[in-house]
């Protein structure tokens, strides 16, 4: 008997490696399956944690959302048990240091994880979230609107329901309930979807990555030839912190925006972007030069919404100036 469940065992943990190898190939299938098969475990790991069956489920979601980009991570595919119990506990700490839908009561467990698990207290899960393409294949069922809000909730600086909000336009229920769709829809695309390896379509889209850095870049050093990647008919939005919208249309409007930019010697830098088949997230740093130092604020995130070869809506967020600074030119600038 005691053999008969050595050899059950082994024969687990074989199947468990060979989904993660499937996974991490690109096979979201694999991923699927390897998921349902540790769902049990996952929600009793949180449940313990968090005490409410509603807490616990939201963090087994978030968990699978987190595997998703994740799983080209592991190392040591036999690990992906420890590695998966590791991730839903770090949601949990998470929920436990919001509040939110946690009881009171279980508010102190945080404290016990710290105490007793001290290795499981890694930095939190979403500061480690990167960049997958595996994951922009399993999004790309999602509606735009529920990918979009995917996109800043999980793989941008801008987290809060708060702040994607006001990117958006939209009410702050509005984005619970658009993350609450997305990451159901995303979990039941798992069983039926099989998309292609991430280098088959490495080609079908213009806006990349590296694309898109190099065309943010080159707005800002003078070079007309981005200006070919937006659509005549461009709509766009400037959001700020502390005044109304600003919304423009046209390619001629654009232009003058990022061109009064460049005379002004601002320059704008993107650290970060994450692009989607059609809706991309860059977010940039912005210097002013030395003769009018509060010309623009200190960064921005821009949603750009596009077909395969062309940028149709923007959505630009300015971040908040410092304290004590005011804008000195007629308009706020782009970034």
């Amino acid at each position: 008997m005691q053999r008969g469940n050595e050899y059950q065992a082994h024969r687990g943990r074989r199947v468990n490696t060979d989904l993660v190898r499937q996974a991490q190939a690109g096979d979201t299938e694999s991923l699927g399956i390897l998921l349902e098969r540790w769902r049990p475990y996952m929600y009793a790991r949180a449940l313990q944690l968090l005490v409410s069956r509603d807490a616990a489920e939201d963090a087994v979601q978030d968990a699978c959302v987190i595997a998703l980009s994740r799983i080209a991570e592991i190392r040591n595919p036999a690990s992906f048990g420890s590695w998966i119990y590791a991730v839903v506990t770090n949601v949990c700490r998470g929920m436990l240091r919001k509040g939110g839908r946690v009881g009171a009561a279980s508010l102190g467990l945080e404290r016990y994880l710290y105490l007793h698990h001290p290795e499981q207290m890694a930095e939190h899960y979403l500061e480690s979230v990167a960049f997958k393409d595996l994951v922009w294949r399993a999004l790309s069922g999602l509606g735009e609107d529920l990918r979009v809000a995917v996109m800043l909730r999980y793989f941008s600086s801008y987290r809060s329901y708060e702040e994607i909000a006001l990117i958006l336009g939209v009410p702050v229920g509005t984005v619970r309930s658009r993350l609450a769709a997305a990451k159901d829809q995303l979990l039941r695309q798992l069983q039926a979807v099989r998309p292609a390896h991430p280098e088959a379509s490495a080609g079908t889209t213009t806006f990349t990555v590296k694309t898109l850095g190099e065309i943010w870049r080159g707005l800002w050093q003078g070079d007309a030839r981005p200006f070919d990647f937006f659509d005549a008919d461009l709509r766009f939005t400037f959001v700020y912190p502390d005044a109304p919208p600003s919304s423009r249309s046209g390619i001629a409007s654009w232009k003058d925006e990022v061109r009064g930019d460049v005379l002004a010697g601002t320059v704008v830098y993107p650290d970060r972007v994450v692009a989607s088949h059609t809706v991309s997230i860059i977010e940039g740093r912005i210097e002013n030069a030395p003769e009018t130092p509060t010309r623009c604020p200190p960064g921005a995130v821009a949603v750009l919404f596009h077909g395969a070869h062309r940028i149709t809506r923007m959505r630009i967020h300015m971040e908040p100036r410092p304290a004590g600074t005011r804008d000195r030119s007629p308009r706020s600038s782009p970034a």
